[in-house]
C-alpha cells in the first residue's frame, strides 16, 4: 500500500488554545489512536513552534504545530 508525504502545520486559533497536545491531536486527527499519538509525540514527531513537545503541553494561540504524516495510506 502507497503512503502519501505530506506534512500536517497548523496555527492554533482561538477556539483550541487551551487544548493540550495529546486532546488536540486525537480528536481532530482520528486516523490514529490515542495511544499512537502518544507514541508520535514521545517520539519526537510532533513539533509546537519547531521543537518537540510533551503530550500534556497546553496550547497558546499562535502556537504552531507541525508532523511529517507520511503514514496516512493514501486513498
Amino acid at each position: 500500500m502507497d503512503t502519501m508525504k505530506r506534512q500536517i502545520s497548523f496555527e492554533i486559533r482561538k477556539d483550541r488554545a487551551g487544548c493540550s497536545v495529546i486532546n488536540l491531536l486525537s480528536s481532530r486527527f482520528d486516523y490514529h489512536t490515542r495511544e499512537e499519538w502518544l507514541g508520535k509525540i514521545s517520539g519526537g514527531l510532533i513539533l509546537i513552534n519547531g521543537k518537540p513537545t510533551s503530550a500534556d503541553r497546553v496550547l497558546n494561540i499562535g502556537d504552531v504545530m507541525q508532523y511529517e504524516a507520511g503514514d496516512i495510506p493514501e486513498p
